[in-house]
């Protein structure tokens, strides 16, 4: 029988029941499709800030001067690194490559002062297959045969090959080192190739290639330095010839950076700070490298301030939309008085009536329930093609995925549109049919959010939140204990409060409003005039639903294009601040006058 009665009164109200699936879609689109807009915009933004750090920015170096140049005592503080990495950043860090200088060496032969004085040994994992060797071949392991040998170590390497043409080195040379500071066994060099870097600048040197492969020269001495690259056993057997002596050692974990943009810019640092943090407890005297969690700290502050105009906006548009949906529902209401009367009548309960309108209700609203996060992702990825995002998608579609998120936030709010469409359905059923049918022929009561004064109420919780966010210093972002940037989300209902306030209060006085009409256009108005008039006044609350529908409209409208223009003046103050000045000189030591000559220019 609910059956029958769902689908014929269906029928009946075809057209209404389509403007309140059509409701309940915006709306399920609007709250489920949040979190998804929300997500894209901080995939969008992580992507963005990778884009402009550079290698060393976008991954983490750890550098240690104060290890000792034993192998042992290297390998120790790489396992710990991997293990710390583990367990703050997860598998999206690779095992630590090492980067690591050995002490200065110095030249034993010849001993001029226009040759090379000095040389450092470089031991860094996977070099070979990051270089084009244009002589000779890789390193091996130390050997004891090598051709010009004098000491009990012989140690193969490879010199980047400018450095190998200005220092006067080639493949096949011997060299004889001896530490620079501090006794030690001379180590006989055999220069097995010279190479050039794939990409000097790329991810593989993180930076460090100008350092590592032409190291700095220390002072009092003359010519150049040696950057020479051994092998993990080659770089052992010399180390125990300055085994007391620090080296300057260097880790490197890359980062995947398309695991990276899945994570929220808060993640990141996040486990950026946990990172640097657990290894500045767990190796004594190391210093993080990296620039992702100062990069996306910014990111996550500007991310705040990008959330407040959507949620702004959403949330005048929900009031809208519940409000359309008791004024659909309660024009739904009218139209089956005499049903629901006859039900009554028929010792139907209110509790069965709840069941056949309820049933009614989730079919109704079901459908956009499963519909709205699907279309939200439709639209949020197209989104990307209109020109706002032109400079972060290049024209192309916004990143976007479905979430379970998204469905629970489209359930709760179908749920939310089925109280507010049945509630006012079953209520009518509520008292006996005479006392309907004469309020029906005249309702010369006033409208419920007069009686209870939810106008008072609304204008008394408006001016409350307007008293918070003045005593703030109209500011809805607050920092936290930590730093942190939060938001105090009822603020942003603020605005939807004080425009349906306002429409309420109007519609107070507007009876008072058509009775002074009246009375004027009585005594100097004519004849059809003063008809139309008194017809308002004998049913004024009739008119009263579409009217503040209309109000509420009109605010979001005024609302949406004074946003528009906040948000360009924002962004231009915001571009003036950073920029500082319309031109800025730099000089160099010894160009004052040049400063001085721009000035006048």
């Amino acid at each position: 029988m609910f059956g029958r009665l769902i689908r014929r009164r269906g029928s009946a109200d075809a057209g209404l029941l389509f403007g309140v699936g059509l409701a309940i879609l915006i709306a399920t689109i609007v709250i489920g499709g949040a979190p998804a807009y929300l997500n894209s915009l901080d995939r969008v933004g992580v992507e963005g800030v990778l884009d402009g750090l550079p290698p060393i920015g976008k991954n983490l170096v750890v550098t240690n001067n104060g290890i000792p140049s034993r192998l042992s005592s290297v390998n120790a503080v790489t396992s710990d690194i991997d293990s710390t990495a583990n367990a703050t950043v997860g598998d999206i860090a690779s095992d630590a490559r090492r980067a690591h200088r050995s002490p200065y060496h110095r030249n034993l032969d010849p001993l001029t002062i226009d040759d090379w004085s000095l040389a450092r040994f470089v031991l860094m994992d996977d070099f070979v297959d990051n270089v084009q060797f244009v002589s000779g071949q890789a390193p091996k392991t130390p050997l004891n045969d090598q051709p010009g040998a004098t000491s009990g170590v012989v140690a193969e390497a490879v010199i980047v090959a400018d450095g190998a043409e200005e220092l006067g080195i080639s493949a096949g040379d011997t060299l004889t080192l001896r530490l620079a500071s501090g006794a030690s066994s001379a180590v006989d060099v055999f220069i097995s190739g010279t190479f050039v870097p794939d990409n000097e600048l790329g991810d593989f040197w993180m930076g460090l290639g100008g350092p590592i492969l032409r190291p700095p020269l220390l002072p009092g001495f003359g010519g150049g330095v040696a950057g020479l690259f051994v092998t993990a056993e080659g770089f052992g057997a010399i180390a125990l010839e300055a085994a007391a002596t620090p080296m300057d050692g260097a880790w490197i974990l890359d980062i995947d950076q398309a695991a990276l943009t899945e994570l929220a810019a808060g993640e990141i640092v996040e486990r950026a700070e946990g990172f640097e943090s657990r290894i500045e407890a767990d190796v004594p005297g190391s210093l993080v490298l990296s620039g992702l969690d100062r990069a996306f700290s910014a990111l996550e502050r500007r991310s705040v301030f990008a959330r407040i105009p959507m949620f702004l906006m959403a949330t005048i548009l929900l009031t809208i939309v519940i409000y359309y949906l008791l004024l659909a529902s309660s024009v739904l209401a009218d139209r089956r008085k005499d049903e629901i009367g006859t039900l009554r009548s028929r010792g139907i309960s209110l509790t069965q009536m709840s069941r056949l309108y309820g049933l009614e209700a989730v079919i109704l609203v079901g459908i956009p329930v499963v519909l709205g996060p699907l279309i939200s992702v439709v639209l949020i990825a197209q989104a990307g093609r209109i020109p706002p995002f032109d400079d972060v998608t290049g024209g192309g579609t916004l990143p976007v995925s479905l979430s379970w998120d998204q469905f629970l936030f489209s359930f709760i709010a179908g749920i939310v549109a089925a109280a507010v469409l049945v509630s006012p359905t079953v209520l009518s059923g509520v008292g006996n049919i005479v006392a309907q049918l004469r309020n029906q022929a005249r309702p010369t009561r006033s409208p419920f959010f007069q009686r209870y004064f939810l106008d008072a109420a609304l204008l008394a919780v408006t001016g409350f939140l307007i008293w918070e966010l003045s005593a703030s210093g109209s500011e809805v972002i607050r920092v936290d204990e930590d730093g942190g940037l939060s938001t105090d989300p009822t603020l942003f209902f603020a605005p939807a409060f004080a425009l349906l306030g306002v429409s309420l209060i109007f519609l107070r006085v507007f009876p008072p409003m058509l009775r002074a009409l009246g009375f004027l256009a009585s005594r100097f108005g004519p004849a059809w005039a003063v008809l139309a008039i008194w017809r308002l006044g004998r049913a004024p609350y009739f008119y009263v639903p579409a009217v503040l529908l209309l109000m509420l409209a009109s605010g979001l409208a005024v609302v949406a294009a004074t946003l528009a223009s906040t948000l360009d003046e924002s962004a231009q103050e915001r571009v003036l601040y950073d920029t500082g000045a319309d031109i800025r000189v730099e000089s160099a030591r010894g160009s004052i006058d040049l400063v001085e000559e721009i000035r006048e220019f």
